[in-house]
């Protein structure tokens, strides 16, 4: 179940990506997708992700078996199996209620803040103590600048304000002001 769980959460990440275009009404009924998915029931589906869809949709038999592995989703045939769609349906199902799907349903992402904080995490690990010094506030300063203007123009800067020389191979555009 801990595999089917990671692939609720990845199904869950696609379905929002891929969905932000759709009205509030659609973007909610469709949410049921996710777990539907999981256990062969493609009818919310779009073909956009879907590869069953897509190998549905493709008319070489050979290239239907590299898009899509039919023995990758759970069938509901077994009793087994539908305790654990139900289970699921009823645990899950409460999160894809409309005024949930509303919290994530905004044209807004989190790409950034997570790709600065793992470079944060980086040069400030959270096993030592930075809080309040001017290692942390120029370490976060480099991380930040890196962000903005790239490796290169943050290492021409650095090197500019503390006035020191660069190698001649890395100083081709030396001349550019320091922002």
């Amino acid at each position: 179940m801990k595999v089917e769980c990671l692939n609720i959460k990845r199904n869950m990440g696609y379905y929002v990506k891929k969905n932000q275009h759709l009205p509030d009404d659609e973007f909610n009924s469709k949410a049921m997708c996710v777990i539907q998915h999981l256990f062969n029931d493609h009818s919310l589906c779009d073909i956009k992700w879907c590869t069953k869809l897509k190998a549905d949709a493709e008319t070489d038999e050979e290239r239907k078996k590299e898009i899509d592995n039919p023995n990758k989703c759970r069938k509901i045939e077994t009793n087994d199996e539908k305790k654990l769609y139900k289970k699921v349906k009823q645990k899950i199902g409460v999160l894809l209620e409309p005024s949930k799907m509303q919290q994530v349903h905004h044209p807004f992402s989190t790409q950034k803040s997570e790709s600065l904080n793992r470079n944060a995490a980086a040069v400030a690990p959270k096993d030592r103590f930075y809080g309040g010094t001017m290692q942390l506030f120029d370490r976060l300063r480099v991380i930040t600048m890196t962000d903005s203007i790239g490796e290169y123009e943050t290492l021409v800067c650095l090197f500019a304000l503390l006035k020191m020389p660069m190698h001649p191979v890395l100083s081709l555009s030396m001349g550019k002001e320091c922002r």
